[in-house]
């Protein structure tokens, strides 16, 4: 099986271990959303500020300027708190450990309106923390960061 990889949009555990799930789409449907939402592409720096995406959009969230975030072009007489809705799920989709983003049902529910599912607090996005540092789950490494970077790499299939 040959493997491309390309950190923009792909989910850490492809990025580092090739690994797929229903997962790996939702992370990537959820760089969409940020982008969508901030009119920033996810390799570009955010003008003036020289942050990418998910750094400037978890900075923006951690101060509670959700503003910021937004692309000036939409529309002002939109929903503040449908902003913050859906800047909140998109940072939930990108989440570093896969069992913590929600599922595509779950995603529809929450745009929605309708999920009954309390929305978790977003944890800091991979692609903000330094490349070269693996984060654990209860002491384990999950992707070590002695991982190669490169962006074509081969691996067996099963």
């Amino acid at each position: 099986m040959h493997c491309i990889r390309d950190r923009g949009y792909t989910a850490p555990e492809y990025f580092f271990k090739c690994q797929l799930s229903a997962k790996t789409d939702v992370y990537s449907f959820g760089l969409v959303v940020l982008e969508t939402l901030s009119g920033h592409r996810v390799q570009e720096f955010t003008p003036g500020i020289k942050k990418q995406l998910l750094e400037f959009v978890w900075s923006n969230w951690v101060e509670g300027t959700y503003s910021n975030i937004v692309d000036p072009r939409i529309n002002t007489n939109v929903d503040s708190t449908v902003m913050k809705r859906v800047i909140h799920i998109g940072l939930l989709c990108v989440q570093y450990l896969p069992k913590e983003r929600p599922t595509m049902e779950e995603v529809v529910g929450m745009l929605l309106g309708t999920s009954s599912i309390d929305h978790p607090v977003p944890k800091q996005p991979w692609n903000s923390i330094d490349a070269d540092n693996s984060i654990d789950d209860g002491g384990e490494e999950i992707y070590p960061s002695e991982a190669h970077y490169s962006t074509d790499e081969e691996f067996e299939g099963r």
